[in-house]
């Protein structure tokens, strides 16, 4: 590929990605620059559109935001403000499972 051709591409890639909207984990990370907030995002972002997790993530994090907290919540609880996120029962056994060990 010649610079002339280059030149086009980034320029239409620069004009396109204006359009595209940031992932809800990206936002995660850049606002509240906190680890288990992004970690635990991820786990509920698998299998699951973006809307949906960061519906989740905003009822999650309202109760429980630092494993110490999730900790004291059961899966049953955490199943249910994770829902609808694309299998909840298995990413609820996992976020406790996370929690415990960090």
């Amino acid at each position: 590929m010649n610079t002339k051709n280059l030149e086009k591409v980034i320029a239409i890639l620069e004009k396109e990605v204006k359009q595209w909207q940031v992932p809800i984990i990206t936002l995660i990370a850049q606002t509240k620059k906190d680890p288990y907030r992004v970690l635990i995002g991820t786990v509920l972002s698998l299998r699951t559109k973006d809307q949906v997790t960061a519906k989740a993530c905003e009822k999650l994090f309202a109760i429980a935001d630092t494993p110490e907290k999730m900790l004291k919540l059961s899966e049953k609880d955490i199943e249910k403000l994770i829902y609808p996120t694309g299998f909840y029962i298995t990413k609820a056994k996992n976020i406790k499972i996370i929690s415990q060990k960090l």
